[in-house]
């Protein structure tokens, strides 16, 4: 009588197939790359602003002011303002649609309120939408330094 041997299927080679954890890894990198590349195409360049910068002025004695404005989807704003070293700083933004952030450069990003201790320096403030809506969104900026 002739025995038949039973075999198996080989094994799959693990070193060449995917695993399912890494592939998930890897989607969600990519999804949170793509997602954080759509949101800071949206806002515009945190390091420059869409028209020259305006110059935030106090009034004599005064330690805050604050700036009205607008700010279109596609744009942003810019003001500029100077600092002795060690001052108390602190910028707030809120906005009718709730969609307006700031940034300064090289300090913060994307935010709607910061304070910190100044260098002695010029800032930029970067105003401009999180999200792109249809229309423009207005602002109210306060800054105060101390």
């Amino acid at each position: 009588m002739r025995e038949e041997q039973m075999t198996q299927p080989p094994a799959p080679d693990r070193r060449t197939a995917p695993a399912p954890i890494a592939s998930a890894n890897i989607f969600l990198h990519s999804l949170t790359f793509a997602l954080a590349t759509v949101i800071f195409s949206s806002f515009g360049s945190p390091a420059r602003a869409d028209e020259p910068c305006k110059t935030i002025q106090f009034e004599a004695g005064a330690s805050s002011t604050k700036i009205s404005g607008s700010v279109d989807p596609d744009a942003t704003v810019c003001f500029r303002f100077s600092t002795g070293k060690g001052q108390s700083v602190r910028i707030a933004i809120q906005s009718k649609d709730r969609n307006t952030i700031f940034s300064v450069p090289d300090l913060v990003d994307a935010r709607d309120t910061y304070e910190f201790k100044s260098q002695k320096k010029t800032y930029e403030i970067i105003v401009g939408q999180l999200m792109k809506s249809a229309t423009a969104d207005s602002f109210q900026l306060t800054l105060s330094i101390k």
